[in-house]
């Protein structure tokens, strides 16, 4: 055990968190930062910090994923991932298993959810540009990067239908945003970003609205998921 390791502290009980499955020597539990409904990551309890240090270990981690899929009915459509070097945010080797975006759109098809179905063919093609882009397979947090970037294009679009007053173009891109923020982690609440706002403006010390974008960048920085404007507000507020 390490007792830096946020993954050490959740074996060892002292951050509070839903066991999926736990055994003696692995541990699943879901990801604070999920990208889909079901996103569990499985984890050795002896600290082991890369994928590169792993033994025999590999074989049992994918055993579990496999008797989780049998079991929660995920064979449609999963993915299997260890992350490793700069994409590897916590030190503590773990294997995500996660619920792909195709199989809610097989579900919304089954449901006759029009608005769902043409919200993730939307962003499964957001995606797909991404990946010829950067040649390589997503990892999650370049997915959620993506998520992030149509989730400020609809907000973006509601700002400028609202102005205009089309309200039926408005209501359609507000659906979307609902659908797209379900595989965001949950936004900061005012009060959490207000604070960071405080840390952000003593940690640059800006000089005056002319500093303004440095502070947000900072807050941007710590808090990606977060809302543009209202983190605008908040800093100009501080600074004015």
């Amino acid at each position: 055990m390490k007792e830096d390791c946020i993954f050490c502290k959740i074996i060892n009980n002292e951050i509070p968190r839903e066991v999926i499955y736990e055994d003696d020597s692995f541990i699943v539990f879901p990801s604070n930062q999920p990208v889909a409904d079901i996103h569990w990551l499985i984890v050795p309890k002896k600290h082991t910090e890369t994928f590169l240090d792993l033994g025999g270990e590999t074989l049992e981690m994918t055993k579990i994923a496999q008797n989780l899929i049998k079991e929660k009915g995920l064979t449609d459509a999963y993915r299997l991932c260890f992350n490793g070097g700069k994409y590897q945010e916590v030190m503590h080797v773990h294997l995500h298993l996660v619920q792909t975006i195709q199989t809610k759109l097989a579900e919304a098809m089954k449901a006759h959810d029009e608005n769902t179905v043409s919200t993730l063919r939307l962003l499964l093609s957001a995606f797909n540009y991404e990946q010829i882009a950067k040649q390589h397979e997503l990892t999650e947090e370049e997915e959620l990067a993506v998520i992030r970037k149509e989730v400020k294009q609809r907000r973006d679009s509601i700002e400028a239908y609202d102005k205009a007053g089309r309200g039926d173009l408005s209501e359609k891109e507000k659906i979307e945003l609902d659908i797209l923020s379900t595989y965001l982690p949950p936004e900061m609440s005012d009060e959490d970003l207000s604070k960071l706002v405080d840390e952000a403006v003593l940690a640059v010390k800006p000089a005056g609205m002319q500093d303004m974008g440095k502070v947000i960048g900072f807050v941007k920085g710590k808090a990606p998921n977060a809302d543009g404007g209202k983190i605008a507000q908040l800093v100009k507020a501080k600074l004015g």
